[in-house]
């Protein structure tokens, strides 16, 4: 493909040009006068140089398979795009194109702009792994702003000098598979600290037949934990086991074997609603001081002190800590949390955010967060920006799905 910043480099040879003789109207579309229609193909090295409004303003002809010949006065006042030629990491940036406004929208006829961040190859490779590489530069703002079909191949500039740092390259559009959410992972508590022995008796590492820790959970009753649908669903009751207290992932405690698992019905993988499953024990637990089931809330809550409880990595790419691990938060307002996910987030679900460097991470999908003033537990670890990007992470509400909680352990 010829491309549209090569033939500018001949911008350079305007400065030869003498000055324009009056009697030449160079400001026109130049015509042949007197000619006939040529034959499809007869001039196969023949191009059309057109604006960014698609307008024929020049011809030139093709030199080679990268550069077009044309005359200097046709390129005078268009500018070549400065390339960024050191690596950047996270940095105020624009992107250009005329993308799809939605998905499955309609192609505008303008020129968009769209005010981003740039974020590190760590960050990045957080969600999308291998698939990128140090060679590639990744940006996120929010829900609802990014790149669409379209914009491929087009620019993304710094914000400070219009230095070119990127070239679309693709993103995935659905919810599930989106550059800032990680439902695949262990998520864990990143900023925390390591919580007292018997804090939480309510908490459950739920671990799979390899004896592997692959989510958390909460004891709502002796017989049933409560968990994100996510974490079960692909698994069979027998290849999953519940881990009552201990606050240790590589001792104690007591291992209890499944016999049901319940995901929601309305549960969506693609926008991660309805994000809530029971599991049904083979054995009935027995409490202690260290084992007793938590308090589910009722009433919807707007911003308060809260506590997420998890094991894992505490930073992206880190270790997974052998213990149990707190965090204090603060959950945030619908209206605040939808500022930033945008419709991603409904009324059902609840977020909770403190600031940069604190939050969940891979690992800590289906663990509770509960008030700090009770206990009562408010969410179940559902998505997030892995890990603690400076993002709200977002918890399937409790008191949002007490029916559907109490009909299922009923059952």
């Amino acid at each position: 493909m010829i491309k549209f910043v090569v033939l500018l480099a001949l911008a350079s040879f305007a400065a030869a040009v003498p000055t324009i003789d009056t009697r030449i109207d160079m400001s026109g579309d130049w015509k042949v006068v007197g000619g006939s229609a040529a034959a499809t193909g007869a001039y196969p090295f023949v191009v059309s140089l057109r604006s960014s409004s698609n307008s024929h303003f020049c011809g030139g002809s093709i030199i080679n398979n990268l550069w077009v010949l044309t005359a200097a006065h046709c390129l005078v006042g268009i500018a070549a795009v400065s390339l960024n030629t050191a690596d950047v990491g996270a940095v105020s940036a624009i992107l250009i194109g005329w993308g799809r406004t939605s998905t499955g929208g309609s192609i505008p006829n303008n020129l968009q702009q769209l005010s981003t961040n740039t974020i590190t190859t760590a960050s990045c490779q957080s969600v999308w792994g291998s698939s990128v590489s140090s060679n590639q530069i990744c940006a996120f703002t929010r829900s609802g702003q990014g790149a669409c079909n379209g914009d491929s191949g087009g620019p993304l500039v710094r914000a400070s000098d219009l230095a070119q740092l990127g070239i679309v390259s693709y993103a995935v559009p659905t919810i599930d598979s989106d550059s800032r959410i990680d439902v695949t992972g262990d998520w864990k508590v990143v900023g925390g600290s390591n919580a007292a022995t018997g804090a939480y008796p309510f908490i459950v590492s739920l671990r799979s037949s390899s004896n592997s820790h692959f989510c958390g959970g909460s004891i709502i009753n002796n017989l049933w934990v409560l968990t994100a649908a996510h974490c079960l669903v692909g698994s069979s009751a027998s290849s999953v086991n519940a881990v009552v207290g201990t606050n240790t992932l590589l001792s104690g405690g007591s291992s209890i074997r499944a016999s049901r698992l319940l995901v929601h019905g309305n549960y969506n993988p693609n926008t991660i609603a309805n994000d809530v499953g029971v599991i049904q024990l083979a054995a009935s637990i027995t409490y202690s001081n260290s084992v007793a089931q938590v308090s589910l809330n009722t009433a919807d809550v707007g911003a308060v002190s809260a506590i997420l409880i998890g094991w894992g990595r505490t930073s992206t790419g880190g270790s997974i800590p052998n213990n149990l691990q707190q965090l204090s938060t603060n959950t945030i307002t619908t209206a605040s949390c939808q500022s930033v996910w945008g419709s991603s987030v409904s009324s059902s679900q609840i977020c909770a955010y403190t600031r940069s460097g604190q939050g969940a991470c891979n690992g800590d999908s289906g663990g509770p967060l509960v008030r700090a003033s009770d206990l009562a537990q408010l969410g179940i670890v559902s998505f997030g920006i892995a890990c603690a990007q400076g993002f709200p992470d977002v918890y399937a509400r409790v008191s949002s799905y007490n029916s559907w909680i109490q009909s299922a352990i009923s059952s």
